[in-house]
């Protein structure tokens, strides 16, 4: 359901793998007139830290930010976590390769769908370019926590409540003034098996 939320807020997980640049970029909505976005870094942190086993010793997740982006755009809160965080695994694919997760709302159309590329794909985890059942595990169990903290939550005014979801860029309008429109929560997220790419964090390229 559009315009659910009063506030939606845009994260960023910043790390490296082999000396380039990854950015994941995940969005929020919540309905706190004092939303506390630092809380908000510090449970992904929290879900990154207790699965890094699902990705490779070769990406090091150095900071988050969380930026809000309606009604009003906001300048972007910071945190980094509090010891160093890598992955468990060793020996990573190629950096355009990415575990995917589909998001869904439950709503029809291109808008209303999501992916997340994670980056830092475990070689070991890999057979004839599908995740092993137990590589497969490993995300799954990342999804799990964060589906936990920020999925089907009562979509109230307390400060640490805030809901995954889908931002629509056609539907959020200039300097996202329509953003509360173009963001759905999502209802599931889904682990795919089969090892995604992305060209853009081939090396030399991009994040």
């Amino acid at each position: 359901m559009a315009n659910e939320y009063t506030r939606v807020v845009q994260v960023v997980i910043k790390g490296t793998l082999h000396a380039q640049a990854t950015n994941n970029v995940l969005h929020f909505g919540t309905n706190s007139v004092n939303p506390n976005y630092i809380q908000l870094l510090i449970d992904i942190i929290d879900c990154l830290r207790t699965n890094n086993a699902a990705f490779s010793d070769a990406l090091k997740i150095e900071k988050l930010t969380a930026r809000e982006l309606f009604p009003i755009p906001l300048d972007e809160i910071e945190q980094t976590p509090a010891t160093l965080l890598v992955g468990a695994g060793l020996g990573a694919l190629p950096s355009f390769n990415a575990a995917l997760m589909s998001l869904s709302t439950g709503l029809g159309g291109r808008s209303n769908r999501g992916r997340m590329f994670m980056p830092g794909v475990i070689a070991s985890d890999v057979s004839q370019s599908k995740f092993t059942a137990a590589g497969l595990a490993k995300w799954q169990a990342f999804l799990a926590c964060m589906v936990g903290k920020f999925v089907g939550l009562p979509a109230d005014v307390d400060s640490k409540v805030f809901n995954w979801g889908v931002l629509s860029r056609k539907n959020s309008g200039v300097n996202f003034a329509t953003a509360g429109a173009g963001f759905n929560r999502i209802r599931t997220a889904t682990a795919k098996d089969v090892v995604a790419t992305m060209h853009s964090r081939k090396l030399g390229v991009g994040s």
